[in-house]
């Protein structure tokens, strides 16, 4: 782990989450970026950054949007990057050094947006238990 490089990145990360996701973040985003460095440890990556990009009915935020802030956070570091999609990128590679420096990447873009969500309210509990009584729910 590249702590000077998560630095740079961390700025990146906080914009494209303003662009991205809107206060009070939804408390099961949190999980999400927090399972995903473990699913990349004990899977792969490339079927870690699968998993995030499906979505799901029972699913209660959309994780989708995980791969697309980490696939727009090396973008805005890196402008070269032309991939459509994180799967896209995470597959690219042609050879093992390649492959571990496009893991590094994404570990620390995901990093940087989990770092960066401290600078947001996260909604409570309490919030969404009583949003959802609101809601009829």
């Amino acid at each position: 782990m590249d702590k000077n490089r998560i630095n740079r990145l961390l700025p990146i990360a906080v914009e494209v989450i303003k662009k991205e996701l809107s206060e009070p973040i939804p408390n099961e985003f949190r999980g999400y970026i927090a399972s995903f460095g473990a699913a990349v440890t004990m899977g792969s990556l490339p079927a870690a950054v699968a998993y995030y990009s499906a979505a799901s009915k029972n699913a209660k935020e959309d994780r989708t949007k995980l791969p697309v802030m980490i696939l727009e956070v090396l973008k805005k570091e890196n402008t070269a990057t032309k991939e459509t999609t994180l799967f896209e990128y995470v597959t690219s590679f042609k050879n093992d050094n390649e492959s571990f420096a496009i893991k590094e990447d994404v570990l620390h873009a995901a990093i940087a947006i989990k770092l960066g969500l401290n600078l947001f309210e996260i909604e409570s509990k309490d919030q969404k238990v009583k949003e959802d009584e609101k809601n009829g729910g």
